[in-house]
């Protein structure tokens, strides 16, 4: 892709993507060029959809697969190639969203009951009881007050 990539690359690190999105983004792009054999300014809206088209029936990509190429797609050609409109057709696929697995009483009873150590039931009782996620709670401290509001 030469200087397409270079270019890709280039606008990824000046939105602050992190590496692992720049990756990926670069190797959907490879796998398109690669899949037509030709350069994707040459390519247009139809050879875009029929591409993600492959990807769905022929390799079966599941759904957040697919949204990783279009993302990828639509980046290429509108912020690289300053060539909107052959993706702006390009839909978004849907996906399933799942709810949270919720506890039973027991099943959590059982689960804080199994901690031996005080420091990490105290950590594991806060979480629990603040919905706190791990982060926040490695980040408190003995002065933070926990359950009263500060006004």
């Amino acid at each position: 892709m030469g200087w397409i990539r270079d270019r890709m690359v280039g606008e990824l690190e000046l939105l602050r993507r992190r590496p692992s999105t720049i990756k990926a983004y670069v190797r959907c792009a490879a796998n398109f060029v690669r899949h037509f054999m030709r350069s994707p300014t040459e390519l247009d809206e139809s050879a875009v959809r029929g591409f993600v088209l492959h990807l769905v029936r022929v390799k079966k990509i599941g759904p957040a697969g697919q949204k990783l190429y279009v993302a990828a797609l639509r980046f290429l050609y509108e912020r690289v190639l300053d060539l909107p409109e052959v993706t702006e057709s390009l839909p978004w696929p849907r996906t399933a969203k799942t709810l949270p697995v919720i506890l039973a009483g027991s099943e959590v009873a059982a689960l804080l009951g199994a901690i031996r150590s005080p420091k990490y039931r105290a950590m594991a009782l806060c979480a629990y009881g603040g919905g706190l996620r791990i982060g926040e709670i490695c980040a408190l401290r003995p002065e933070d007050e926990i359950g009263r509001a500060h006004v």
